[in-house]
């Protein structure tokens, strides 16, 4: 079951009483789940004191009076066994009986019920539904109007739209994406992140002004003094502070979440009140969500402190605080949450629907929230490498995704979610066989999610990557005749875009160790330390491993670098345009003579052909602005060679999202 499935039924569903166990007993756990507060039981010396009551019941029942005459010893021998057995299982109840207590103790402790959460009584109003992407919404201090950004010819520009008017006015004219946008306390000007940087402008448009760099996520001080942003430097990443005229700020102190680069989104905000910062980002190493609440101003006696741990969130959450600085309205894309900063309850607001919320606002007044309402859909489509138009191959109302053919072509598998869950199907010869893994395969995860796939080219064993929240992201491998997944490495590693040597015997792979990218090669099957090729410096682009097995092609900033297998040589070929792109993929050719890069960024996706010898690219295609590669999971975005050899088989996503208001919130 999904975290927000499980989520909703623990807010809504009323517990059904458990078999086999004693009415009392099972009174006393329905008690503790109770959805309204007023009738939950109120304290664990309770549960102690009637949990003793109810053994004490218990034992009396099975008294044995003393036997007189033979017949009577021999069925009070029989009574003594019985009561035995009734000891027996009355402790096998009362394990059961505290396990599910403690688990009431947790729902009681980590997620309170919505006492008022009518969904008939909300009201949603559309603001923003032009056919482009428009996301990202954000309230002006007099709560009047509302920032935002939309797609214009396939780049995001910041948008101003005033509730009392009908049409909204463009503010930014940037070359690459704007986005993120907040405006300063005082309404007159709108700030917002591009290409890594912090910029602002005024609200009757004109020329942006850089403010600072290595800026992903931002926000300003209620007195307009202070910004905090999170800053994506060479080797870490952590919050840094500065001053609304510094160009250059200073790390936060103490700061327990600093992590290496390479891991998004983040989301950074102040209390209204100017007192804490709201910051919702990973562990070290991508291991799990993790919403952190820092103290300001901050010092050696400033100690920020973890929230909402026991909520398990896909991403980490977007947010926005409420005018009282103690409550959190958070959004883990698919339901709408109220967070206690100060207790870390968490508290449902909305209902799980096809559509995911994303990017919530709350009004100054705290009566409205400004949302992204998004759907999105991903197919698998055709690239002609003679630079026709895109073909789709696999397209529905469920998401497909990351197919990967053998060298023959005969077999492919490839992602769905048409079970619910994500699955790795086998096809024949064009025709669906059987999913090959799901998720009774790792039955012990949860959060869990599998994020890429590729089969080997002999097309007898797949290789994948499956996350979850106890492990993080890990490559393993299965046979594709079924049978148990099995890891490629042992070590703690954050695993990611694996490629199968032609041969079938290795994988190369990116992965983290120590707080350092690092490209690897390990043995299939061997389970032993990978062979270390180089330090990788933020992999972008698929690790892709050349037909004659001599070379490991791979996106490293703006460039592609071809690494020996034994990692003696290193080549540095530019890339071409596509190197600021959101999401790129190389694939070989079958001769190995050329790789094809392919990319989604500002007007559109493109498509080009890099020669290997020379290093020289041409353009093979530029498509519209219809046409975006993008997979759920940033970074494993997938591409390979069609059977034929003629065209590039990759993932494409169909985005709709709109901007809504709901009103009706129940209040505290």
């Amino acid at each position: 079951m999904h975290a927000a499935a499980l989520t909703y039924e623990i807010v809504n569903v009323e517990v059904s009483p458990i078999s086999n166990i004693p009415p009392d007993l099972n009174a006393l756990i329905l008690e503790c789940l109770a959805k309204d507060s007023n009738e939950r039981i109120q304290s664990a010396a309770e549960v102690r004191r009637k949990l003793g009551v109810i053994a004490g019941e218990a034992r009396s029942h099975t008294k044995l009076s003393a036997p007189h005459t033979a017949a009577q010893v021999e069925r009070s021998a029989q009574e003594s066994r019985g009561f035995l057995l009734v000891e027996k299982k009355w402790s096998a109840i009362f394990i059961i009986g505290l396990l599910a207590l403690s688990f009431a103790a947790l729902a009681v402790i980590h997620f309170t019920a919505p006492e008022e959460l009518d969904l008939s009584k909300y009201q949603y109003t559309p603001i923003a539904t032009d056919p482009e992407q428009e996301v990202q919404p954000a309230w002006s201090p007099d709560g009047k109007s509302i920032a935002y950004a939309k797609k214009v010819e396939g780049v995001f520009q910041i948008f101003i739209k005033n509730l009392d008017s009908p049409l909204p006015s463009r503010i930014t004219n940037q070359a690459q994406n704007a986005s993120q946008p907040f405006w300063s306390p005082d309404g007159n000007l709108i700030y917002f992140i591009s290409k890594r940087c912090l910029y602002s402008i005024g609200l009757a448009g004109g020329e942006a002004k850089r403010i600072l760099s290595s800026a992903e996520a931002a926000t300003i001080s209620p007195d307009g003094k202070t910004i905090a942003y999170w800053n994506n430097q060479r080797d870490s990443s952590t919050v840094y502070i500065a001053s609304v005229n510094d160009t250059v700020g200073r790390r936060y102190y103490p700061a327990p979440f600093e992590r290496p680069v390479g891991f998004t989104p983040n989301f950074i905000a102040f209390s209204p009140d100017g007192k804490r910062i709201g910051l919702s980002t990973w562990e070290p190493a991508g291991k799990g969500r993790v919403f952190w609440i820092l103290p300001w101003p901050d010092g050696k006696n400033a100690k920020p402190v973890k929230m909402f741990e026991g909520i398990n969130f896909s991403y980490p959450p977007s947010f926005s605080w409420m005018p009282d600085s103690r409550h959190i309205l958070l959004s883990n894309d698919i339901v709408l949450m109220i967070g206690d900063g100060e207790t870390g309850t968490v508290r449902q607001l909305t209902s799980a629907i096809e559509e995911r919320f994303m990017s919530p606002n709350i009004s100054p007044n705290g009566e409205r929230i400004v949302v992204t309402v998004q759907r999105e859909n991903y197919n698998i489509i055709q690239l002609p490498l003679d630079g026709s138009r895109p073909k789709l191959i696999m397209a529905s109302s469920r998401d497909e995704r990351s197919m990967s053919y053998t060298s023959a072509g005969n077999k492919a598998i490839y992602i769905s979610n048409r079970s619910g869950d994500n699955e790795i199907w086998l096809r024949m010869n064009g025709v669906d066989v059987r999913p090959i893994i799901t998720k009774k395969d790792f039955p012990n995860y949860t959060g869990q999610e599998i994020r890429a796939a590729t089969i080997s080219p002999d097309g007898n064993r797949v290789a994948f990557l499956h996350s979850s929240k106890e492990c993080g992201s890990r490559i393993y491998v299965t046979s594709t005749e079924g049978g148990k997944p099995t890891r490629v490495l042992s070590g703690d590693y954050w695993e990611d875009n694996c490629s199968w040597s032609w041969d079938g015997k290795h994988l190369a792979a990116n992965i983290l160790e120590k707080e350092s990218e690092k490209l690897v090669i390990a043995k299939v099957g061997a389970q032993e330390r990978p062979f270390f090729l180089s330090r990788s410096d933020s992999i972008r682009g698929w690790v892709n491993w050349s037909p004659d097995n001599k070379w490991i092609a791979c996106g490293i900033g703006k460039n592609i670098v071809l690494i020996s297998s034994d990692g003696k040589t290193r080549r540095i070929i530019a890339s071409p345009e596509v190197a600021d792109a959101d999401q790129y993929f190389l694939v070989w050719s079958r001769d190995g003579g050329t790789i094809f890069v392919a990319g989604s960024a500002g007007r559109g996706a493109r498509l080009h052909a890099v020669d290997v010898k020379t290093g020289r690219s041409k353009k093979i295609a530029e498509y519209e602005d219809d046409i975006m590669f993008s997979t759920p999971s940033t970074f494993t975005l997938f591409g390979c060679l069609a059977p034929d050899g003629k065209s590039i088989v990759t993932t494409a996503v169909d985005y709709k999202s709109d901007i809504w208001i709901l009103e009706g919130l129940p209040q505290k």
